[in-house]
């Protein structure tokens, strides 16, 4: 028994000064009534998937909203205690998540990545041999004499043009 209690991590005076750390209790401790209603906000958006309505999420879904979530999550991290901002920065991230979804652009990123697998694949797919009719003219001799010891007896001519100009 007592080498087990020499051994054991905390004693009872550290587990004393543990808990009376105050930089502990603050990170959990909330002062004011609303700190509580947003983290209990905050929770709730992310334990339950909530979906985001689509004319939210049209302005979500942008340069500029994307800017104000962090700008407003980042907020949360200055003016109340820790712990609700990384619950601020957690929610803002599931948010714009959760906007592209709604709004269908994570899904476009994902068309456009398929499209060019599916043209790779494709293209490897489109690489085979010649086939024996390709390969027979391909062996053909040409159909032009190249020769110029043929001297052709005929000699064209230019019927009426009406008037017409000579191409």
């Amino acid at each position: 028994m007592k080498l087990f209690k020499k051994q054991s991590l905390l004693n009872n005076k550290q587990l004393q000064s543990l808990l009376n750390n105050k930089q502990l209790q603050s990170l959990f401790s909330f002062e004011k009534a609303h700190h509580i209603l947003i983290t209990v906000l905050l929770l709730l958006y992310l334990i339950f998937d909530v979906d985001t309505p689509l004319d939210l999420a049209k302005y979500i879904d942008t340069t500029l909203g994307n800017v104000v979530v962090v700008l407003l999550s980042l907020s949360l991290v200055y003016t109340g205690n820790v712990f609700i901002g990384v619950l601020a920065i957690v929610s803002a991230y599931e948010l714009i998540q959760r906007s592209k979804k709604t709004t269908g652009s994570m899904y476009l990123n994902q068309i456009h990545n398929a499209e060019v697998i599916k043209k790779d694949l494709l293209d490897n797919y489109n690489q085979f041999p010649d086939t024996l009719e390709e390969e027979v003219v391909n062996k053909m001799a040409p159909l032009i004499n190249t020769s110029s010891n043929n001297v052709s007896m005929f000699q064209p001519v230019l019927n009426d043009l009406h008037d017409a100009t000579e191409l």
